[in-house]
């Protein structure tokens, strides 16, 4: 599940849990929002951090160790590598 797929799936159990007053037999909407609201809050808390891993991984990984020009590239943009 993508940023956006989260987001969307949150704001559509928002809608669902908050705003919507109708009602259906055998399905309870409000719940159906609650569940939907917090399975899009996680999806998006996990992909912020699968993101953040990802590129952390990815900086390290193409890092040369003893090129010293990416290095000083490095610590131009603020990023320090040991």
């Amino acid at each position: 599940m993508g940023l956006g797929v989260g987001i969307f799936l949150a704001a559509v159990g928002a809608v669902l849990a908050f705003a919507v007053s109708a009602t259906v037999s055998g399905v309870n909407i409000h719940t159906v929002g609650w569940i939907l609201l917090i399975v899009g809050i996680l999806g998006v808390i996990i992909s912020m951090f699968t993101a953040i891993s990802v590129s952390r991984t990815f900086l390290f990984a193409i890092a040369p160790k003893k090129d010293n020009a990416f290095k000083k590239f490095l610590f131009s943009n603020g990023l320090h590598i040991k």
